[in-house]
């Protein structure tokens, strides 16, 4: 469905992400150390503004292990959902 239809959306927001140990050349274009995990993301603090045709969508954050937590705060405003992200996670469930 399209997402203003949708039921269910997930949501990543991230800004850069690279391997731990993760290295360039001088130059930038080719890698030199790959690296292992953990993953380092920028997080991206953002205002998000959807217009659901359910107007009784809750924003819940997933933790890194996937487990779907509290839904955050949200408000509707003119037929938009409007919520914050915050530096604590880069995945959201719009339910």
């Amino acid at each position: 469905k399209p997402s203003n239809q949708a039921n269910k959306l997930y949501l990543i927001v991230v800004g850069r992400a690279e391997n731990t140990g993760f290295s360039y050349a001088f130059t930038r274009n080719k890698a030199v150390t790959r690296g292992n995990g953990p993953i380092l993301a920028d997080h991206i603090n953002a205002t998000i503004t959807i217009k659901p045709s359910n107007p009784s969508l809750k924003v819940h954050p997933v933790s890194n292990r996937g487990e779907k937590l509290p839904a955050i705060p949200s408000k509707y405003d003119d037929g938009r959902l409007i919520f914050t992200t915050s530096a604590d996670t880069i995945y959201y469930i719009i339910e």
